[in-house]
């Protein structure tokens, strides 16, 4: 499971304190234990905390730790290269800034880590629209320990399924080229107990190679048919009630059908 570094709270000051950088360390090491293998920051950032802890030689043997658990751009995470569409819809503000790694935890539900466990506390309220929202949010291993039941909870997702017979299920589609590749495909898939209906066809990408292309918080799963050789693809609506939910969805439905 991924995080999403606070790049609000990326500075030289926050790095300047020994007690920041030991927490960061301990945080790391308990969200290990829970299965969060790995945090997506931007390019500036990385470059910025890898060259201050490679240029401290006190720092130096916590670089393994950096280099095995910080990825960067935020973009190479397949789950943020999903959720940008969702991100793009809202404005989303901490105390009147850009804040795209906490928009990008909440979208996501899953945790923002920031530096210096004073100043980021457990919870982290931003803004979308205007509108308050709670970003989880962890600093040192004791935020961990707060959030403890929420990440066992987390671990089991509990899918629901529709109680539409699949040859009930709608299926819409553009009066496009590959029109009847696609209906072929949709009565198939219309037989997950997850899928509710097909809402449309997408634009045809004839280079993307993966199936899933776009998981929304909505249940909405867009898949692209990457054998085909234009790309085809559709919209899904599924059961999902949720990212983690569709998330899910959207990996029973490429073990299955893609």
């Amino acid at each position: 499971m991924e995080v999403y570094a606070n790049e609000l709270s990326m500075s030289q000051e926050a790095f300047s304190d020994r007690n920041n950088i030991t927490g960061l360390a301990n945080t790391y090491n308990e969200l290990r234990k829970h299965g969060f293998d790995a945090c997506y920051m931007s390019a500036d950032d990385y470059n910025f905390v890898a060259e201050f802890l490679g240029s401290n030689d006190s720092y130096r043997n916590i670089l393994h730790f950096f280099y095995s658990f910080f990825h960067a751009p935020y973009e190479n995470s397949e789950n943020v290269m999903g959720a940008e569409e969702g991100y793009l819809r809202s404005d989303w503000r901490y105390l009147g800034e850009n804040c795209f790694g906490l928009a990008m935890s909440y979208i996501l539900e899953t945790f923002s880590l920031s530096i210096n466990a004073d100043k980021w506390r457990e919870i982290v309220d931003i803004t979308r629209d205007g509108e308050i929202v709670n970003v989880r949010n962890v600093a040192s291993s004791d935020h961990i320990k707060y959030h403890l039941d929420w990440i066992n909870k987390k671990k089991d997702v509990e899918l629901i399924v529709s109680d539409i017979p699949a040859d009930k299920k709608s299926i819409h589609l553009r009066d496009d080229h590959g029109k009847d590749v696609l209906f072929s495909f949709s009565q198939k898939i219309t037989r997950s107990p997850y899928v509710i209906s097909i809402i449309n066809s997408l634009e045809f990408h004839p280079h993307y190679r993966k199936f899933i292309y776009h998981i929304s918080d909505n249940g909405i799963i867009k898949c692209v048919l990457q054998w085909s050789d234009l790309g085809y693809g559709i919209a899904i609506q599924t059961t999902g009630r949720n990212y983690r939910e569709t998330e899910k969805i959207a990996m029973i439905l490429e073990n299955e059908f893609g």
